[in-house]
């Protein structure tokens, strides 16, 4: 997709941006290159290890962005909004835009040559897909000092998004729940009916039955006889047993699995219906307060 010479300058942008409130722990460098992958740039990932171990105060925005630009010559305008967008769900892994980061995007966005009404509406774009919050929005911006920062956080809705994520609150157990259910992976098809044939057992088969299973199939490989038998013979059963436990450990994989998303489901729907009835709260103490106060006269 970019070339050696792009990947590497927007390699620095990203560890730059990522890096724009302190350094980053070995678990925050898992999530960093987790979603850059995610995302599909993968080819830029090794680049971003490299440049993770650079002199931060090496990175310059604005002459690494102009470098980009050159780099990417009649390609840029296609480019640099895929660009922009990593760098935005980069900075907003943690769910939180900081006024420093913001500031960042802002410059940036500039350097890129990018309409604030496309920068803008990139922000918004993940910040609604991740429930993230904002820690100021335009209206708190001075269009003096910060005019571009100003236009890029005024996008409709911004005020709200102004605050901390409260753990309890049902918007973000609702958020967190449909994470966990979107990231349970069932085996497929073909792997749990290999695994069910393997064990001898059935589709109708309980998970009771694939541990039975599991154990007499184990326990019929005699690796004391085959042991005289000779090395490619206890080869082969050592095979078995794994190919055995490795059926039985997809079993029980799918089995959880599907445990918890039962569970995922209905605590999603309890949310839910708790969410729907502090809105439908919400919105006749609004309209009950806007509605008129009779006089008495007619």
């Amino acid at each position: 997709m970019f070339t050696n010479e792009e990947s590497k300058i927007i390699a620095r942008l990203i560890v730059g941006a990522a890096t724009i409130d302190g350094t980053l722990n070995a678990q925050e460098r898992n999530q960093l290159s987790t979603t850059l992958i995610e995302q599909g740039f993968t080819t830029v990932v090794a680049e971003v290890g490299a440049a993770l171990d650079d002199d931060f105060g090496d990175f310059d925005i604005f002459k690494d962005s102009r470098k980009l630009l050159e780099a990417l010559g009649s390609k840029a305008s296609a480019a640099t909004p895929k660009i922009f967008k990593i760098i935005v769900t980069t900075i907003a892994g943690d769910r939180f835009i900081s006024e420093q980061e913001a500031s960042f995007l802002s410059a940036l966005s500039r350097r890129l040559k990018l309409s604030t009404h496309v920068a803008g509406k990139i922000l918004k774009e993940i910040l609604d897909k991740n429930k993230g919050k904002l820690e100021i929005s335009g209206e708190q911006v001075d269009a003096l000092i910060h005019p571009h920062l100003k236009e890029l956080l005024s996008f409709t809705g911004s005020d709200e998004l102004v605050g901390e994520i409260k753990e309890d609150s049902l918007e973000e157990r609702l958020f967190q729940a449909r994470k966990d259910l979107a990231n349970h992976e069932i085996a497929s098809k073909e792997d749990i009916d290999k695994a069910l044939i393997t064990l001898g057992l059935n589709p109708s088969s309980s998970i009771d039955d694939a541990k039975e299973a599991w154990e007499n199939s184990l326990s019929a490989i005699n690796f004391s006889k085959l042991i005289y038998q000779g090395i490619n013979f206890v080869s082969s059963a050592l095979e078995q047993a794994k190919t055995i436990n490795n059926a039985y450990a997809v079993l029980v994989s799918a089995d959880s699995t599907l445990k918890n998303t039962k569970v995922r489901k209905n605590e999603i729907e309890i949310l839910e219906g708790k969410k729907k009835r502090a809105d439908e709260f919400v919105k006749e103490a609004i309209i009950e307060k806007l509605e008129p106060v009779s006089d008495g006269t007619e």
